[in-house]
């Protein structure tokens, strides 16, 4: 499927309602959303923006990819934030990045959160595997 990827290091979540809401006003919002923001988050997973994004992704299936840290109070409390948002939200889905690549360290450079070359080619594939089960199932 044709995608619009807009990604940068280091990016924070309250970043993405001004960058979604110009790809917006541009028509380069597709059938779905991907969000994979949260490891940068300082004070945890930004609610208000996911709603924000929520609300103006005019009905379109948002998918959310949890997260891998090397803290696991941080860890745990932001996914479990994407998960509960998920879960009272309807036409929201995960991409479970956590529980495919946790023990595959392999994967990642030192700091045990980004991902080597290899790693990216995972989280993209893990990524098309949900938007073709969505497609499969009738919910995109």
């Amino acid at each position: 499927p044709a995608a619009t990827i807009d990604a940068e290091g280091c990016r924070q979540l309250t970043q993405s309602v001004d960058i979604f809401n110009s790809l917006k006003s541009q028509n380069l919002i597709g059938d779905a959303v991907v969000l994979a923001l949260g490891t940068n988050a300082s004070n945890g997973i930004d609610i208000n923006a996911l709603e924000q994004i929520y609300n103006s992704a005019d009905s379109k299936p948002i998918l959310l990819v949890n997260i891998i840290l090397p803290f696991p109070e941080q860890e745990a409390e932001r996914n479990n934030s994407i998960m509960n948002f998920i879960n009272t939200h309807e036409n929201t889905y995960l991409v479970d990045w956590r529980s495919h690549m946790k023990t595959r360290p392999e994967f990642f450079i030192e700091d045990n959160i980004h991902p080597k070359d290899d790693g990216c080619n995972i989280f993209a594939q893990l990524i098309m595997a949900k938007i073709i089960e969505l497609k499969k199932n009738g919910k995109l």
